[in-house]
């Protein structure tokens, strides 16, 4: 189902087919995006292949984050913290403060929902 452009506190839609990259709610959207415009919070819905990373490092400046294993089995790295967290089964998730540095990997085809807030809201 597609969104109206008037629906401003009602948004219907699927996640893997909607936003910027993977980001369907968030400020960065266009106007026009409704209820999913927003500087509260930001969403996105990651499709991993097996095997694939993201080799540089992100600390996300300003942000508390979390990732939520939706299916597969995805590795986050936190090398200022000496730790790796697999996510393994279903709902394993891990949060991360403001300036924590970050970078993943996918062990195998895997499916994670980031969530962002701002760190001081």
């Amino acid at each position: 189902m597609q969104q109206a452009a008037d629906e401003i506190d009602l948004a219907v839609g699927n996640a893997a087919e909607a936003g910027r990259a993977g980001w369907f709610v968030g400020p960065f959207l266009p106007d026009g995006t409704g209820i999913r415009r927003t500087d509260r919070v930001e969403l996105k819905w990651g499709v991993h292949r097996a095997g694939e990373r993201r080799e540089e490092v992100s600390d996300c400046a300003g942000f508390g984050s979390a990732a939520v294993l939706v299916t597969g089995s995805f590795v986050m790295e936190f090398p200022t913290k000496s730790r790796h967290v697999l996510l393994s089964r279903t709902g394993d998730y891990v949060i991360y403060g403001p300036g924590v540095s970050h970078s993943w990997h996918a062990l195998t085809g895997s499916t994670v929902l980031t969530v962002r807030w701002p760190a001081d809201g």
